[in-house]
């Protein structure tokens, strides 16, 4: 190292001296100061230019992190103003149905856009839960509106045969004895599938073929028949027999052409059960 040239051109460097002995006398090496000192060592490095295109600022993974929750957090609270600014203005006087049904649509956009991925997940399961539910009821509700329809049609048939065989005066008097008492059973194949359904009335009590009084199932026509046999339904029925004076169901006592004074239902009632 020229020391003396680099000292003259304006160097400083505060060195020690270390001495060495070669060859029977003493040299001197210089060595710079790696910083103390004083100010010796390498010149400062200059400060960094902003407008350098390759001076760009070092963040740890940890800083950046830290920095999008910040805006994340900033994000969600404007939001949620907005939302909250949406629900207030949906609750106004004076808002036409479209205007609100936009408005809804306006908060539910917004408030999916806050939802983490497994939020939006959860809302979508509930969603579909909520779908199927619904569906589910509504399905019901008409099974059961075409189960109804289905069961009065086949009372009503039941009914109206019944009415006709025994000779009822109007079937809807006896319908309205007959119908609320009256279900169906459901007639099984040999592997338990349902294949049909009857119309019976349960547990009645009546008398069986050999006089035994037994409580039981009967089908409708049978029961409209324990009825007529009864004298307390007697009204309902065309009487087959003619009393001393020649009085029948319909007709003046005291004689005259049976059923003259009949109307034209119970003329055909009474007609059907001369028949049967």
């Amino acid at each position: 190292m020229n020391f003396l040239k680099w000292a003259q051109n304006g160097g400083h460097v505060p060195f020690k001296l270390a001495p060495w002995d070669r060859c029977g006398h003493s040299s001197f090496r210089f060595d710079p100061d790696p910083g103390g000192g004083g100010g010796g060592g390498d010149p400062p490095a200059d400060p960094p230019n902003p407008a350098d295109p390759n001076n760009v600022p070092q963040f740890s993974q940890v800083q950046i992190n830290g920095m999008l929750a910040d805006e994340k957090r900033k994000h969600k609270a404007e939001m949620q103003k907005h939302v909250e600014s949406l629900e207030k203005l949906q609750k106004e006087k004076g808002l036409t149905e479209e205007h609100r049904t936009t408005l809804s649509k306006q908060i539910s956009d917004l408030q999916d856009s806050l939802m983490t991925a497994e939020q939006k997940s959860d809302a979508e399961k509930l969603r579909l839960s909520k779908e199927h539910k619904d569906q589910l009821t509504a399905a019901e509700q008409k099974a059961e509106v075409n189960w109804g329809m289905y069961t009065e049609t086949k009372k009503n048939v039941a009914i109206s045969a019944a009415a006709t065989k025994h000779g009822a005066y109007r079937m809807e008097q006896l319908s309205a004895i007959v119908a609320p008492k009256a279900e169906l059973l459901a007639i099984k194949d040999s592997e338990d599938k349902v294949i049909d359904w009857n119309v019976v009335v349960r547990n009645v009590k009546h008398k069986d073929k050999d006089g035994k009084e037994v409580t039981a199932d009967v089908s409708v026509e049978k029961y409209v028949e324990i009825m007529k046999a009864n004298e307390d339904f007697a009204n309902l029925f065309v009487s087959q027999k003619l009393g001393g004076t020649g009085y029948h169901p319909g007709s003046p006592s005291g004689g005259g052409t049976p059923g003259e004074h009949m109307s034209s239902t119970e003329k055909i009632s009474a007609g059907l059960a001369r028949r049967i």
